[in-house]
């Protein structure tokens, strides 16, 4: 009987933190299409695969220049997936095409709080915050990483 006592407190607790920590409704403020995150504390829980390797040669941009764009081709290796990260250090925006033959093509847009949405995202394709990834699989693919509102610094990777 002990046991299944504290069995229902650790299911209760569990349940309510849930509640208090993980909310599914938007706040009152909050635009439609809300999102929830965890808390910056529970970011452990995330699964994070590894990262893809650029080809040898290859040198990950960290700036790019109003409606410049940067090409290149990341590996997963010998695992099944790897993820190529990218994060908006400075600037508006920055999208990101992958594709990878075999697959479909795989497209990000970063925008920052408050900057317009560069044409073509929409809320299916906008990455949470200002970091986002897309995904390798088995095989090679060619990435391209734009900046179509202007100056932005990036980092790819890190």
């Amino acid at each position: 009987m002990r046991a299944i006592i504290i069995v229902l407190l650790i299911v209760g607790a569990v349940f309510v933190g849930t509640l208090l920590f993980y909310p599914q409704e938007p706040a009152t403020s909050e635009k439609p299409g809300y999102r929830p995150t965890l808390p910056e504390w529970a970011a452990f829980l995330k699964f994070q695969p590894p990262s893809a390797e650029p080809l040898p040669g290859t040198t990950l941009p960290t700036s790019l220049a109003g409606a410049e764009s940067w090409s290149g081709r990341f590996t997963a290796g010998d695992r099944k997936v790897a993820t190529v990260r990218v994060r908006l250090v400075d600037g508006k925006a920055v999208t990101v095409t992958a594709s990878e033959p075999g697959q479909d093509e795989q497209f990000l847009c970063i925008v920052a709080k408050g900057a317009q949405r560069p044409p073509g995202c929409d809320d299916k394709n906008m990455a949470d915050g200002l970091e986002g990834s897309v995904v390798v699989r088995k095989g090679t693919a060619t990435t391209n990483i734009s900046a179509p509102s202007g100056p932005v610094t990036l980092a790819v990777n890190d």
